[in-house]
């Protein structure tokens, strides 16, 4: 399953680098994976045109692939063909049906044109523990996340020219020290990666974002992250991760309308993507859009309930949900991440909306356990409960964790910007103390006396 994961993954990124072409991001491509779908329902929930599908099987020294490419209107098959290779010769295999479907697509490109593998290893051990660890790194999940950082450092034993894999291993340890704060010590070890990625090949936009990100998140260096993932985009526009991530760096910087259509790509490229969707929706809450923005974060709540349940929840009252709404997305989320009794857990959300069950709100969430700090901070703010909130920034402060550089604009933080110990974090931080959507500009904080 991770193998073929990992294979579509890569001829999806080949073909992604032509300019010719706009290809759907791998999470919304893959949430149609095994499902019996009709091929026109495919397109149009990801915005293409055609549709490439296909098998994989795999033995211990050779691998088969059958490749299909349909027109979805008219539901024609354009070409395919069967691809039987030992293992050894797999990178240059996936060049060679990335190259095959450009063929069939676009006639008018020679098929030396078609973006090549970059970044790649002959290696088929040091292969297979790479895409065990993007697949992970996909999940968000921190135990997941730790596994992940594990499989890219025995593919980079295996082979440490493999420059993808440095990249990997720099999303992974920033996937889980933004998450994980214990993880904070191997942040040194994944801006090495990166730089390493980008020595082995400096036009790899893979290794321009990991550095871009990690510049920004830990580092809060912003020129050089939107530098690094300005170039990433450079290489290939079509990268949703980098158009992602510099849109949420300019949205945190108060540079709504700037970050507006880099979000708005990334959410095309890549439809069925939560993380995308959540964080389009905290732009559009920015600039006043909530109705626009409660669709996006219900989307994304649907779509990965335990990752993007909680914003839904904590931001019910800025969204105009009404407590009974708030209480049933509060079960839901309470679902998704396997809390015990997560109908008794709908009054977090209901007191969220309604203040006379604040009380009996706070008391279901003390008892609570299991829940991330990072939620249970999120909640804890938007039950009123000031003073566990700034507890809790003070102390990632203390530790540099990849998180706070957002709290400069999102409106979960609305009610502690006149608080001294709120503004002196963020004058530190030197973000915004929040955004005038009248204006369409951030407010900064005055200037310490």
């Amino acid at each position: 399953d991770y193998f073929g994961d990992g294979l579509s993954e890569e001829l999806l990124n080949a073909l992604a680098g032509l300019d010719d072409l706009r290809v759907a991001a791998r999470t919304s491509s893959f949430a149609f994976k095994g499902e019996d779908v009709d091929v026109r329902t495919i397109a149009d929930s990801l915005g293409v045109e055609t549709v490439l599908e296909g098998s994989v099987r795999r033995s211990e020294s050779r691998v088969r692939i059958t490749v299909q490419l349909i027109e979805a209107e008219g539901g024609f098959q354009i070409w395919s063909e069967d691809f039987d290779r030992p293992l050894e010769g797999l990178l240059a295999l996936q060049d060679e049906i990335a190259a095959s479907v450009v063929s069939a697509l676009l006639p008018r490109l020679r098929g030396e044109d078609a973006a090549r593998m970059r970044g790649g290893t002959e290696n088929v051990a040091a292969y297979d523990e790479y895409l065990l660890g993007r697949q992970k790194w996909h999940t968000r999940d921190v135990p997941v996340l730790r596994e992940a950082v594990e499989h890219f450092r025995r593919a980079l034993a295996l082979d440490s020219s493999f420059a993808l894999a440095w990249s990997g291993l720099a999303d992974a340890i920033d996937g889980l020290a933004f998450r994980d704060t214990s993880a904070l010590r191997l942040v040194p070890e994944a801006r090495l990666a990166a730089l390493h990625a980008l020595a082995l090949d400096p036009e790899l936009a893979e290794a321009w974002t990991s550095a871009g990100v990690l510049a920004g998140e830990f580092d809060l260096d912003r020129t050089l992250a939107e530098r690094a993932l300005r170039r990433a985009i450079a290489l290939r526009p079509s990268y949703a991760h980098a158009q992602r991530s510099l849109g949420g760096f300019m949205r945190n910087a108060g540079r709504v309308e700037e970050a507006r259509p880099h979000l708005e790509l990334a959410v095309r490229l890549d439809p069925l993507s939560g993380l995308i969707r959540d964080g389009y929706g905290t732009l559009l809450l920015l600039a006043g859009e909530a109705a626009a923005a409660r669709e996006q974060h219900e989307v994304a709540a649907g779509l990965e309930p335990a990752a993007f349940g909680g914003p839904l929840v904590w931001l019910a009252d800025t969204l105009g949900l009404t407590p009974a709404e708030a209480a049933e997305a509060s079960i839901a989320y309470a679902t998704g991440v396997g809390l015990p009794d997560p109908v008794a857990w709908g009054v977090v959300g209901r007191g969220i909306v309604d203040r006379t069950w604040r009380e009996r709100a706070l008391a279901a969430l003390a008892a609570t356990e299991g829940l991330e700090p990072r939620a249970r901070h999120q909640l804890e703010l938007a039950l009123g409960d000031h003073e566990a909130a700034l507890e809790y920034l003070q102390a990632l402060r203390d530790v540099g964790a990849g998180d706070l550089p957002t709290i400069g604009t999102r409106p979960q933080y609305d009610p502690l910007r006149e608080d001294p110990r709120f503004i002196e974090i963020v004058r530190a931080l030197a973000v915004p103390n929040g955004y005038d959507p009248v204006a369409q500009a951030p407010i900064w904080p005055e200037p310490a006396t």
